[in-house]
Parts: structure tokens; sequence; C-alpha cells
């Protein structure tokens, strides 16, 4: 979920084959706080947005990559990242926007939440998870990190273009919550 689309976005939905949904909230420029994203959005009516589309959609992973605080870098993505843990926990209460119930939309508790690894990673904070994006997918020819680069040289007004890095690449989640008992040894 995301806050106001633009164009590089859709170029970027394109290459990658991912959907991509978006709040009501509006793209008012570099933001330097989640104070200042949040004195220009309505926490309840994002929230409500976030999750509509989990119930939509009901995926069972939910990742964010950002994570609420500072550390974000950007007011927008920190406001994201502050209401990605409260979406996931909502979107499973039946009393949390009941009028959703009303237009048909079941509760949905996706089974695990993730949050990015922090720029840089941070060894007090250690990843959960590493995924491997710097494997050769046989049936798409290129690797996840190189369609991750490419996506992002799309953003072309934030200046995000990059060579595409060949080779081994991991990206790091920490598991915030899991709703799913995992055996012990």
């Amino acid at each position: 979920l995301q806050s106001g689309a633009y164009p590089g976005h859709r170029c970027t939905r394109r290459l990658d084959g991912g959907e991509q949904f978006f709040t009501r909230t509006f793209d008012y420029g570099f933001s330097k706080s989640l104070e200042e994203a949040s004195a220009k959005w309505d926490e309840h009516d994002v929230l409500g947005d976030m999750v509509r589309i989990i119930r939509l959609f009901r995926p069972l992973v939910i990742y964010s990559r950002f994570s609420g605080t500072k550390a974000d870098g950007h007011g927008h993505h920190s406001f994201a990242g502050y209401l990605t843990p409260k979406a996931f926990k909502a979107a499973a209460d039946p009393a949390q926007f009941s009028q959703q119930m009303a237009e048909g939309l079941r509760p949905w508790q996706a089974r695990k939440l993730y949050r990015g690894q922090g720029f840089p990673p941070s060894a007090a904070d250690p990843p959960t998870v590493s995924v491997q994006t710097g494997i050769l997918d046989p049936v798409l020819g290129r690797t996840y990190g190189e369609i991750a680069s490419e996506g992002r040289s799309q953003h072309k007004s934030q200046s995000m273009g990059s060579i595409e890095i060949k080779g081994p690449l991991e990206s790091g989640l920490r598991m915030l919550e899991s709703q799913v008992k995992t055996p012990t040894k």
C-alpha cells in the first residue's frame, strides 16, 4: 500500500508484475517526519484503506519496507511503516471498521508480518529471514535484484537509477508477528 501514485509506480509494476494499491492520501512533496505526515493525513481513514485492501486481497504474509521511525528517512514512508502493524491487527478484528462488514467484507488475519531490514543493516536488529534476490530465475532470465534495480530507475523524479547488480544478493526481513506455530527442536 502506498500513498500518492505517480508514473514511476506504473512503469515499475509493468516490470515486476506486482499489484500495488493506494490509500486516499496525497503526495505533498518531501516529508521530513512522521509527525508532519500525521498532521496532513487522517490516520483513521488511511488505516481503514489499508484494512480494506487486506480484507479484499487476503494475504498470508504482510511485508512493510518501512519501520515507522526516523530511520525510514521520509515522513510518508514512516507513516506507512507506523500503520502497517496496526492494519495487520485491525484487519482481523470485526469490530474495527465494521462498516466494511456491512459491505460484505470479512475479517482477515494474515499469518505473518515482516519488516525490511534498515538502511544500512544493523547487527543489533538482524534479519530473521534472508531472501536470495541475486539468483537467476530461469523463466524470467533475470534475477529479482536486477528487476528491482530497473524498477527503481523508473522513479526518475527521485534520482533512483542505479546499475543492475549481478551476482549474489539478498534482502533481509525481520519477523514482527506470527500467527503460525513454529516447530521447536
